[in-house]
């Protein structure tokens, strides 16, 4: 079973988020904290098909999470979705380490087709 990695801070969109990418046939890990995520990550990087990052949260932003990732040697695919409207080119993107971005709100077959696509 294909594992995701989730984090929001925001603990009802975070439930949203587990159900959707949940029916979309993922196993989801949630979590409310970047340092929670990243002791996931750290202990069993194998185990995770994907990372999925809100971009703005209080700590630790989407950005931020995702360069720590990558200086720490995740080669994780990581998405980042944000429901503040924020636009971000693909320079922006690869230089904060992040495969993919994701607006909100979103549906299941708007995350499964992204996910199918990011996972090839």
């Amino acid at each position: 079973m294909k594992t995701l990695l989730l984090i929001d801070d925001d603990p009802s969109l975070l439930l949203l988020m587990t159900k959707q990418c949940e029916a979309a046939g993922y196993t989801v890990e949630p979590h409310s904290s970047a340092g929670a995520l990243l002791g996931s990550w750290f202990t069993n990087p194998e185990k995770y098909a994907a990372i999925i990052t809100d971009c703005e949260m209080p700590i630790h932003r989407g950005p931020v999470l995702a360069k720590a990732l990558r200086r720490l040697g995740c080669i994780t695919p990581i998405i980042m979705v944000s429901g503040h409207g924020d636009v971000f080119d693909r320079h922006q993107l690869d230089q904060w380490g992040i495969t993919a971005y994701l607006p909100k709100p979103f549906d299941v077959p708007m995350i499964k087709a992204l996910l199918d696509e990011v996972l090839v």
